[in-house]
């Protein structure tokens, strides 16, 4: 039976912090996007491929907030970052 779903980070986009936003930019279509510190957070934690309840469990650590907190904020930023094509998706192994 395969595990959950990988999120990962689209390859060839490129990053830099700022402060509290991080910039996430698609060469090749030549777009920028700003993210806010928790949207950074879990793009940072998308650096190598996880699941997102990983991703839950690393935003709960840093932000020191309740699960559910962190699971909505994860699904709504995952939802965001798919929508603007920031996001590969691979099956579980």
């Amino acid at each position: 039976m395969p595990g959950p779903e990988l999120l990962a980070r689209k390859p060839g986009t490129v990053n830099r912090v700022a402060g509290d936003k991080t910039l996430v930019m698609i060469p090749e279509k030549r777009t920028l996007h700003v993210l806010n510190e928790s949207a950074g957070a879990v793009w940072a934690f998308l650096s190598e491929p996880r699941a997102e309840e990983a991703v839950v469990d690393e935003l709960t650590r840093v932000f020191d907030c309740p699960r559910e907190t962190a699971a909505r904020d994860v699904k709504e930023v995952l939802a965001k970052l798919d929508s603007l094509g920031l996001l590969v998706r691979k099956p579980g192994a």
